[in-house]
């Protein structure tokens, strides 16, 4: 029989656990802190700046951190490639192969050497949707300040739009989700009426059968968005298996299933098994 762990070995093994708790909750606090600087940063610019902004005009946005202006402005049109590779990098994303790479998405707002040099591979840079989740209401004056300033500091910080990572749970046909895909639709408007290539993408379930509680309307996300990101990993959901070590046939199976409810989406992209990199599969005929 092993020896029993001693106290003291509990003790450290604990202060470790709270070490670890301490850092991840850290790192989201900074994270957090980042997004507030930004918007900060773009509420205190002057009205005549914001209304420009909003109107279309990108050469008012901070000046260009690029070498060559052209690189901040948006990517053309089309919003979404025939085939989709979505990137998930920090630094500078000299380990990513931008010539196959279509958008990096989840992108920190300041990462301007990361901006600059997926831009001048012609590959779209993303931002986060910042805390969806607070103006899911009948609120119209709410989420049109929400979109506001969302769309500014996409425009402030030369990006290509944004991706929407709503995961909480949340019942069927609860009101919610109608508020949610009318915040995307309403967020695609105004960046489109900015600018024809700005991408907006919606992340969904591995499996449209109300996973882990989240029984999302996913016609509606679909129609409101550019794209769907299936979030089909090869590992495990939130809350139940998702068959870990699922096979490509799998996957495809999960994807095919996630648009069969729904009219056909502008384009439907899933995760591969490799952490950073995600891409979309043809679907079986």
């Amino acid at each position: 029989m092993p020896p029993r762990p001693t106290m003291s070995r509990r003790t450290s093994e604990s202060k470790r656990c709270v070490l670890l708790l301490l850092l991840l909750r850290q790192a989201a606090g900074q994270r957090r802190a980042r997004w507030r600087q930004m918007r900060e940063t773009v509420t205190s610019r002057s009205e005549s700046h914001t209304a420009a902004v909003l109107a279309g005009d990108a050469s008012v946005a901070g000046g260009c951190p690029c070498s060559d202006s052209a690189l901040c402005q948006p990517l053309p049109a089309p919003a979404v490639a025939r085939r989709e590779i979505f990137g998930f990098v920090g630094g500078d994303g000299s380990q990513v192969d931008l010539s196959r790479v279509t958008t990096v998405a989840w992108a920190e707002p300041d990462n301007y050497a990361l901006l600059c040099r997926a831009h001048a591979s012609g590959t779209r840079v993303i931002l986060s949707a910042p805390r969806p989740e607070h103006v899911l209401t009948p609120n119209a004056s709410a989420r049109a300040e929400w979109v506001a300033s969302t769309v500014a500091a996409v425009v402030a910080s030369h990006h290509d739009g944004v991706v929407f990572d709503w995961e909480a749970p949340c019942p069927v046909d609860s009101s919610l989700q109608h508020w949610y895909a009318v915040l995307v639709a309403e967020t695609r408007d105004a960046l489109r009426r900015l600018h024809g290539g700005y991408q907006v993408s919606t992340c969904v379930a591995w499996s449209p059968d109300d996973v882990d509680d989240r029984g999302y309307d996913i016609h509606a996300f679909a129609l409101a968005s550019d794209l769907l990101y299936v979030m089909d990993y090869d590992t495990r959901s939130q809350a139940r298996a998702a068959g870990g070590g699922c096979a490509l046939p799998c996957s495809l199976a999960t994807t095919q299933r996630s648009s069969s409810p729904c009219a056909t989406p502008p384009s439907l992209t899933q995760s591969s098994p490799t952490p950073h990199l995600s891409s979309d599969s043809p679907l079986p005929s």
